[in-house]
């Protein structure tokens, strides 16, 4: 299954055709509805335990997923350091059927599924205006939760409190032993290098030519970071990060960009620690120093957000869905800090105008340049409503200072002065931005990796996979993109760029595709394609003398390579697998071989169809079986259409590539 929803725009694979397991009178198969209107469906569940209630801190592993199959969280992917769970506080519920009161069902130990309405989660737990492009409205968002630990927030608070006394303790010690450790070190390696005024040492190795970046600018930067003993504990370098045993396929690994100066990185050191950099590239900022204002102005809107700018900076003022970097003190009317980013000395960071942040925000930064500090205060209509957050009570006035440290703009249609228009036989018409022939051409039957940004004629933006940094692979011919713009893709090589105007007959139609694309929209793609690899062929697995083995359950398969590995597939573990399906008739229907992405599912919990379940469970890492599986330990009567006829046999050739 696909983990990166901007992956999946257009057809659902194998990883939602698995999900469905059965299917009765309900309008989603296999899920009860539950008298608090949530629709349910429980894997395993712990009789008389104790529940969640409001306040208390709730501790999941939790994914979800839009109604076309789209990945938008998993906790699984949060942390490359492998923390796989988060943690909050459990809220009001904002509406019946809500994902709170799907969680006061729970006990600690169950794991259960839900399905809930989409538009209400948006609308009224994440008090967004509108609903994202890759939300269809009227659709149902599907949460599947495991709930490993309730807290009581007196017990959290306590917690917290001892961690970090701790952290102090050891802070301390550190500061006490290492510089000893540092000073020995500096010896052994015969560093003569002088440090600056804040203790830093740094020895330069080669001199660049570029401009040097000032505070305020945007660095590229590559690293690798290493304790004192040589251990490598980060880098941006996949081969180092290898070499060194740290290696995390979950993460990327290149360099990494940040706003130099505004505590987004290091301030300052605990433990001492080195740091190999290569600065890649540096883009200034328009933040200049700010000045204080002697006789600040308290204005307010027509919302009843107040708002005084005590000190004017000099940068550009942000707009609707660019990135913004701000720091905040959250405070009651009466000072009472209940949060602060100064702090934690971490920046916040959000999407301006897209339901990110309360009300109160979205429209606060708005009115700021970059540089700015304000104070802006509103009432609970613009904050958290009638409902508890954390630490803030239902119907609160809040007051934040806050401070615009810099912006992020959203992506820009690309420039085409002077450049040539290019008219297809089909209306398609095309502007060649960067070209590279020699490169692998983007033909159909290749799997190309791509970024793109989607516009309006009037420029507004509807969707771009360069902002939300998540490249689109797509195996060209599959039908999973707009066809006149596969046709002019296919015309691409490995490091073109092109902008292609696709009228809307050639696009969504008169219908338009809701909610984001209106009726009649003609539509603008800036595409740059950043790779191309041929599609693997999966091979059948070959059973000459083979013997087909049954279960009781009336599954059939056929061992194709046995291993010796040790470690076998069992209920509860997340196992990795690939994969390749096929109908009566031969006729494949699913690969993640051809797709080069193997699948991964928690093994006995009813999240793939009964014959995967119980033949993946007949596994070692490393063996290969062939699996026949009857149509009622696959879909069923009913089939999964358009994939799946009714009462479909499959066969599946499956290898266990890995189990965790």
């Amino acid at each position: 299954m696909k983990k990166q929803f901007s992956k999946k725009i257009a057809f659902a694979t194998l990883g939602a055709v698995l999900v469905i397991t059965a299917c009765n009178k309900s309008p989603y198969p296999g899920y009860d509805l539950a008298e608090n209107g949530v629709y349910a469906k429980f894997y395993t569940q712990v009789e008389n335990g104790v529940k969640p209630k409001e306040g208390d801190i709730v501790k999941l592993v939790l994914a979800y997923k839009n109604s076309k199959d789209s990945v938008l969280f998993d906790s699984k992917n949060k942390n490359p350091n492998g923390t796989n769970f988060i943690e909050f506080p459990l809220s009001k519920s904002t509406f019946k059927g809500s994902f709170e009161e799907a969680l006061s069902m729970m006990s600690v130990g169950d794991s259960a599924s839900f399905m809930i309405s989409a538009d209400s989660v948006y609308t009224k737990t994440f008090r967004a205006k509108d609903l994202p492009p890759y939300i269809e409205k009227g659709s149902m968002l599907n949460f599947e939760v495991k709930l490993e630990k309730i807290t009581a927030k007196e017990e959290a608070d306590k917690e917290r409190n001892q961690k970090m006394e701790e952290q102090k303790a050891m802070a301390e010690l550190r500061r006490n032993e290492e510089p000893k450790a540092f000073a020995n070190y500096l010896e052994t390696n015969k560093i003569t290098a002088k440090p600056l005024a804040s203790g830093l040492y740094y020895i330069e190795k080669t001199k660049g030519k570029g401009p040097k970046p000032e505070k305020g600018s945007k660095v590229k930067v590559n690293y690798t970071g290493r304790l004192l003993d040589g251990s490598v504990f980060d880098t941006s370098d996949e081969a180092v990060a290898k070499q060194a045993g740290v290696y995390d396929e979950r993460r990327t690994y290149e360099p990494i960009e940040f706003p130099l100066g505004q505590g987004q990185v290091i301030p300052k050191k605990v433990a001492i620690i080195i740091f190999a950099l290569s600065v890649v590239t540096g883009n200034a900022q328009e933040k200049g120093k700010g000045q204080k204002i002697i006789n600040p102005k308290t204005m307010k809107t027509a919302s009843g957000l107040e708002y005084t700018i005590k000190e004017k900076g000099k940068g550009k003022k942000p707009k609707v869905g660019d990135k913004v970097f701000v720091h905040y003190t959250g405070k009651f009317t009466n000072d009472t800090v209940f949060d602060s980013s100064v702090n934690r000395g971490t920046p916040f960071s959000f999407k301006l105008g897209a339901g990110q942040v309360i009300k109160g925000w979205d429209e606060a930064f708005l009115l700021l340049e970059v540089g700015d500090k304000a104070t802006i205060k509103f009432g609970p209509e613009l904050g958290y409503g009638d409902r508890q957050s954390g630490a803030i009570p239902a119907n609160s006035t809040l007051v934040f200072d806050v401070e615009l440290l810099s912006i992020v703009e959203s992506p820009h249609a690309w420039d085409v002065k002077g450049k040539d228009t290019i008219t297809m036989a089909n209306g398609l018409k095309y502007i060649v931005i960067k070209e590279n022939k020699a490169a692998a051409k983007a033909s159909f039957g290749n799997n190309v990796t791509l970024h793109y940004s989607g516009f309006f004629k009037d420029g507004k933006g509807f969707d771009s996979s360069v902002e939300r940094e998540q490249p689109f692979t797509v195996k060209m011919g599959s039908g999973q993109l707009i066809k006149a713009l596969e046709d002019g893709i296919a015309l691409m090589h490995k490091g073109d760029k092109v902008k292609f105007y696709i009228p809307y007959q050639l696009a969504y139609g008169e219908q338009g595709h809701a909610p984001a694309i209106p009726p009649k929209a003609d539509l603008i793609f800036d595409i740059e394609i950043l790779d191309v690899v041929p599609v693997l062929v999966p091979a059948l697995f070959d059973i000459t003398g083979k013997e087909v083995k049954t279960t009781a359950s009336g599954l059939k398969y056929y061992e194709i390579v046995k291993s010796n590995n040790p470690v076998k597939a069992a209920p509860g573990k997340t196992v990795r697998v690939h994969y390749s399906g096929y109908l009566a008739d031969g006729k494949m229907f699913d690969s993640s071989v051809e797709r080069g992405d193997p699948f991964e599912f928690v093994l006995g919990q009813a999240q793939v169809i009964p014959g995967w379940d119980e033949g993946i469970a007949l596994m070692n890492v490393g063996d290969k079986l062939r699996l026949l599986i009857p149509y009622y330990l696959a879909y069923g009567e009913q089939g999964r259409l358009p994939m799946i006829p009714a009462k479909a046999d499959l066969t599946f050739d499956v290898e266990l590539m890995d189990v965790k």
